[in-house]
């Protein structure tokens, strides 16, 4: 059975692609849909029944391994041939606390398994708290995996007094949502960002361990031009797409984090830079906002996603065209939402929940969550050739909160909260759920 939101794949009335949000063709006026997508206008993945777990609000859980630590989402980089290892990259709380401390106590870990859905082995810790938002990507041309993030893994304070993956009242967990930053262009906008301070990525070769090197990621100084290369300013959530020929586009959330001011993009000729932002030719977009933190992709004009969204994940389509799936605070909860354009400039907000908090199970029950972010996809291996991240969606891979609506699967030690990241109430995993004919296979790049 498909989850009860889902409409028949494609049939909307339609005058071009992009009503049917470039995820299909329009054909005689009406959508067909493409491997992976369903809906009338082709706007939803098609999510296929997750395994129920002993533990049902667990199923679908890929990590962690037990009930002791929190996760928040990462992604799998399949093997490129059968018989490989799948390799997770996830985010982790460490010292037992929950995801209220995420800004203090989250890592970067590197687990393996024989098959999607695993069970999942961990390999190593490939960055240290504060890190976060593990978005690996295969770099086109080697064998390598770039794991983006953010945080550099200097944190030395992390919170202790935690069990169960929870987080206890007493441990203050304020989260910085960076909404008193400025986005306007300042006197210190047009000094150069010194080395010292760029976010160095990790990369290795795929399923390596312990074999990773720190690739500063550089920008173009506050002239624009190729005078005075230093490292970028905050990139909250950033997510790239390489190339054929190396051009590699970047997305990130908001100015400085902040998720009402939309999704901003810049561009570099390598995966480490020097990039520059889209909009902006002296640093300033013109109207004396930072070009940096200038949104190309809108997430807060429609009344019903008016705060925001963020956690963009960027891939290419096998027939060209661009995608960022994030998400977005709909008036009816956070779920998911999804943007798309043809040249990767030009961006069209998707009215389509691409995924919600409801996840059905494949004994014909459903279980609604309090949250659902983090989204990433796995893809198919029918991408273009020297394009990465490009396919079709395989998987799809999201963080979630064990405590759930429907209120399934209490153990003793948990609160039923109002509030997803109130204390006690801050137990979360990484999840993955098959999309459509990827269902019946494993899949492969």
């Amino acid at each position: 059975m498909r989850a009860p939101h889902l409409a028949p794949c494609g049939g909307a009335a339609c005058s071009r692609d992009v009503d049917c949000n470039l995820n299909g063709l329009c054909n005689r006026g009406a959508c067909t849909c493409d491997r992976g997508w369903t809906g009338g206008t082709c706007g939803v993945l098609d999510l296929q029944p997750v395994p129920v777990a002993d533990e049902a609000p667990y199923s679908g859980a890929i990590w962690p391994p037990n009930r002791e630590v929190s996760s928040w989402g990462g992604n799998v980089v399949p093997p490129r041939s059968s018989g490989g290892e799948f390799s997770l990259y996830a985010s982790e709380m460490v010292e037992h606390c929950g995801l209220a401390t995420w800004q203090k106590n989250s890592r970067i870990v590197h687990a393996k398994a024989k098959t999607l859905e695993g069970p999942y082995s961990l390999v190593e810790e490939i960055l240290g708290p504060f890190s976060h938002n593990a978005n690996p990507v295969l770099l086109p041309g080697s064998q390598d995996v770039a794991v983006m993030h953010v945080g550099d893994g200097s944190a030395t304070h992390a919170p202790k007094q935690c069990s169960n993956g929870t987080t206890p009242e007493e441990i203050d967990a304020a989260e910085d949502t960076g909404a008193g930053k400025t986005c306007t262009y300042q006197q210190k906008d047009y000094e150069p960002i010194p080395m010292k301070k760029a976010l160095r990525v990790p990369h290795a070769p795929q399923g390596s361990a312990g074999e990773w090197e720190l690739e500063p990621q550089t920008c173009v100084g506050p002239a624009m031009d190729e005078a005075n290369i230093g490292g970028c300013p905050h990139f909250s959530n950033a997510a790239t797409l390489t190339l054929a020929n190396g051009t590699t586009l970047l997305v990130h959330s908001g100015c400085h984090g902040w998720q009402q001011s939309g999704l901003n993009l810049a561009v570099s000729p390598d995966w480490t830079g020097p990039y520059r932002p889209v909009h902006g030719t002296h640093g300033d977009d013109g109207e004396g906002r930072n070009a940096w933190y200038t949104p190309s992709i809108d997430t807060t004009s429609n009344p019903d996603h008016a705060l925001g969204g963020t956690d963009p994940y960027m891939w290419m389509d096998p027939r060209g065209r661009f995608h960022v799936l994030l998400h977005l605070h709909w008036v009816d909860g956070d779920k998911g939402g999804h943007a798309f354009s043809e040249d990767g400039l030009t961006w069209t907000t998707s009215l389509d929940q691409p995924f919600g908090e409801v996840v059905v199970l494949n004994d014909g029950t459903s279980i609604e969550y309090m949250a659902r972010q983090r989204p990433h996809l796995v893809l198919n291996d029918d991408g273009l050739p020297g394009v990465s991240p490009s396919g079709s969606p395989a998987a799809l891979v999201t963080g979630q909160k064990a405590f759930n609506k429907d209120k399934r699967g209490q153990l003793p030690w948990m609160q039923w909260c109002k509030t997803p990241m109130a204390p006690g109430c801050d137990s979360t995993f990484t999840h993955l759920q098959r999309v459509g004919t990827a269902a019946a296979s494993n899949v492969f790049v």
